[in-house]
């Protein structure tokens, strides 16, 4: 009984482990995505501005 119950403690440390990996890795991907939408904008900014 008890052996079984580490088990499946330690079958759920990795699968939370997983989880935290795969959404750290969504996270790092969207702000990422967001930081070249930004950057692209503010050339976009300048390049307006540069041209009046």
């Amino acid at each position: 009984m008890r052996i079984e119950q580490l088990e499946n403690q330690l079958n759920s440390c990795s699968m939370g482990r997983l989880f935290i990996a795969r959404s750290g890795v969504f996270i790092v991907v969207v702000l990422l995505w967001y930081c070249s939408l930004i950057f692209e904008f503010f050339l976009l900014l300048t390049g307006f501005v540069l041209m009046d």
